[in-house]
């Protein structure tokens, strides 16, 4: 759930409101479910067998996220403000 996790990353990680785990879980679920474009789920097999719903990755969003790609992020982010 590569897309949803770095969607939760920058919704978290930019968010003005005071609880930005929630504004990371907007994003996320978006980039699961899909909204102008095709969703991650939809377009991937691979996570069509591994989960039923959202709801079993979002439980473990912020962990994972940060871990796997919270450094990479931070690296972007800083190089996009240089």
């Amino acid at each position: 759930a590569r897309k949803s996790a770095c969607a939760w990353l920058q919704g978290a990680r930019h968010s003005d409101k005071e609880d930005y785990e929630d504004a990371g879980y907007d994003k996320a679920s978006e980039a699961w479910e899909g909204g102008y474009f095709q969703g991650e789920y939809s377009t991937s097999a691979y996570l069509k067998l591994s989960f039923n719903s959202y709801d079993e990755v979002a439980q473990q969003l912020p962990q994972w996220a940060d871990a796997l790609y919270g450094a990479l992020f931070a690296a972007c982010a800083t190089k996009a403000d240089e």
